[in-house]
C-alpha cells in the first residue's frame, strides 16, 4: 500500500509550485471521489511562516475554487481561507448526494475560514449563498419497482452562515 504523505518533507523547501496537475480526493468510507484538474499549487516561505495557495476545479467543471493559507513553518498552525464564486452545483457535487438528492442546475458562492492549532481546527466560519437550485432524487423506488423515481425539487435562493469553535475541554 501507499504510505501517507508526510508534510515534514516540505519543511526544507523554500518554495514549490505546481501547475496543470490532476488531483483525486476520495472518501474511503463511501467510495466517493472528486477529480480535480488544471490544479495550481504554490507554497512559499515568508517571514512569518509558509503561505499556501491553490486553485482547483472539478474534472467536469468550469469554475474554480481557491484556497489560501498562512501557516507556521511546520504547517500546523495558522488560518486557511476557501473561496468559490459562481460555483455550478452540478459540477462540484456530481458524486456527492445530499439526503439522496443530486443538484442538476444552479450556482452557489462559498467562503470559509478555518483557524488551525497543532493541525486541528480551532475555529471555523462558513458562508454559503445560492441561487435557485434544481435537485434530482437518486433514491430507489419504495414500491419494489426496479427503476428509481425521477423526482425534481427546486430550492429558492438562500444564504447560510455557520460558526464553530472548539470548546476548551476538547483541546
Amino acid at each position: 500500500g501507499r504510505e501517507p504523505f508526510d508534510l515534514s518533507e516540505l519543511r526544507s523547501l523554500g518554495a514549490i509550485g505546481m501547475r496543470d496537475a490532476r488531483i483525486s480526493l476520495s472518501d474511503l468510507a463511501t467510495g466517493r471521489s472528486i477529480k480535480l484538474v488544471d490544479a495550481e499549487l504554490s507554497i512559499t516561505e515568508g517571514e512569518q511562516g509558509r503561505r499556501l495557495f491553490a486553485r482547483l476545479r472539478p474534472e467536469s467543471g468550469t469554475v474554480p475554487m481557491q484556497l489560501a493559507c498562512d501557516l507556521d513553518a511546520g504547517f500546523g498552525n495558522g488560518r486557511c481561507y476557501l473561496r468559490g464564486q459562481g460555483l455550478l452545483s452540478h459540477e462540484w457535487l456530481a458524486d456527492w448526494p445530499i439526503a439522496s438528492l443530486l443538484p442538476e442546475s444552479g450556482a452557489l458562492d462559498l467562503q470559509a475560514w478555518v483557524d488551525l492549532d497543532d493541525f486541528a481546527p480551532e475555529f471555523a466560519h462558513a458562508e454559503l449563498r445560492t441561487a435557485e437550485i434544481t435537485w434530482r432524487s437518486v433514491r430507489a423506488a419504495d414500491d419494489g419497482a426496479e427503476a428509481p423515481r425521477d423526482q425534481r425539487l427546486k430550492t429558492d435562493p438562500m444564504q447560510l452562515s455557520l460558526r464553530w469553535q472548539r470548546a476548551a475541554s476538547e483541546g
